[in-house]
C-alpha cells in the first residue's frame, strides 16, 4: 500500500514541478527531485544525504548540494508556495506570535531521532521510529513542506499508537513565508493552532481528531530558514 502511495506521490511530485516551471519561469528545483525520487526508491536509510549546513548536521558520508539562496530562488520557493496556498482556498491572515520561553531546544537536535525526543507527544514513540527519506513524502497535507524546500532528514513509525512522522528541511524563504505555508495548510484542515515565539518561532495544535502538530522555525545565519516538523497521527 506505501509502495503505491509512493508512485502516485511521485508522478504527483513530478506534474508540480512542471506546473512550478511554468508558472514561475525557474526549472525544476533538483533538491525536491532528488528528495522525492532518488533517496525514496534507491537509499531507504538516507545513506546519501548528507547535510553540508551547520544549522543541522548529520554524519553521513555524501552531501547533497548547497541550498540556492539568490534572490530568484527565494522569490520562485515563495511565489510557488503561495500559488499553492492559493489553489487550496482563502489564505488566513497569520497572527501575531505569542511570546515564549518554553519551546524544545530544536538548535541542539542533530537527527530526526533527536527532534522526537525532545517533543513531548513524539517522546515516548521514539524508540519506535525508523530514519528513512520515506517519511517526508508520507506527510498529510496540513503538514506539507514548502515548495522547493529541502529535506534533510526524516523519521517515522505507523506502529499502532505510534504513528509518528518527523521531517527536517531547510529553505531560503523568509521566516513569515514560511510560517504563513504552514499555519494556512493547517488550519485550513480543522487544526486549533497557536503561533509562539520570537526569533524561533513554532506553529503548535492539534484536531478534533486529536491528531498533534509541531511546526518549530529559525533562522541559520546564513540566508536559510531551518523547519522542524513533527506530528502524531489520532488514529492507527
Amino acid at each position: 500500500m506505501m509502495a503505491g502511495a509512493l508512485c502516485a506521490l511521485a508522478t504527483l511530485a513530478s506534474c508540480s514541478d512542471e506546473e512550478t516551471e511554468q508558472a514561475t519561469g525557474a526549472p525544476a528545483d533538483p533538491l525536491i527531485q532528488r528528495a522525492f525520487n532518488a533517496p525514496l526508491m534507491t537509499d531507504p536509510d538516507l545513506a546519501s544525504l548528507n547535510e553540508a549546513n551547520a544549522a543541522l548536521t548529520v554524519n553521513y558520508e555524501q552531501t547533497l548540494p548547497p541550498v540556492d539562496r539568490s534572490e530568484r530562488a527565494i522569490a520562485a520557493a515563495r511565489d510557488a508556495s503561495r500559488l499553492l496556498l492559493l489553489e487550496r482556498g482563502a489564505i488566513p491572515n497569520l497572527p501575531e506570535p505569542k511570546p515564549t520561553d518554553d519551546l524544545p531546544d530544536l538548535v541542539g537536535a542533530m537527527t530526526a531521532l533527536d527532534v522526537a525526543e525532545r517533543i513531548d507527544f513524539a517522546s515516548g514513540c521514539a524508540n519506535d521510529l525508523g530514519t528513512s527519506a520515506i517519511w517526508a513524502a508520507d506527510l498529510p497535507q496540513y503538514a506539507d513542506i514548502v515548495v522547493r524546500g529541502s529535506v534533510m532528514d526524516a523519521a517515522g513509525s505507523d506502529r499502532a499508537g505510534c504513528q509518528v512522522r518527523i521531517v527536517r528541511y531547510l529553505t531560503p524563504m523568509e521566516i513569515e513565508d514560511v510560517a504563513l505555508f504552514h499555519y494556512a495548510n493547517a488550519k485550513r484542515l480543522g487544526f486549533d493552532l497557536a503561533l509562539v515565539g520570537d526569533a524561533e518561532r513554532a506553529i503548535i495544535g492539534r484536531n478534533k481528531d486529536g491528531s498533534q502538530l509541531h511546526v518549530q522555525m529559525r533562522e541559520t545565519g546564513d540566508g536559510l530558514v531551518a523547519v522542524d516538523i513533527a506530528l502524531r497521527l489520532a488514529k492507527g
